[in-house]
């Protein structure tokens, strides 16, 4: 849930800039997006492969609140 564009960038050393246009011009959507894309695909594993609520496997993808997370899954 602490993953952000910022963190990303100090952590690889490359512009924010270079980032956010990477991720556009590959997947078509901001960094924002694509994160959240990233967790609901880990999500829907999770729900095939563990035996965990809905609250567990929205936190462990990294959504701080089970409401949110239900409202970009359906989206």
């Amino acid at each position: 849930s602490e993953l952000t564009l910022q963190l990303i960038m100090r952590e690889t050393g490359v512009s924010q800039r270079r980032i956010t246009n990477e991720i556009h011009q590959k997947f078509g959507c901001n960094f924002k997006s694509y994160l959240n894309r990233l967790r609901i695909n880990e999500s829907k594993r999770l729900l095939l492969e563990k035996d965990l609520n809905i609250g567990e496997i929205a936190f462990q993808v990294g959504f701080n609140n089970q409401t949110h997370f239900n409202r970009v899954f359906k989206s």
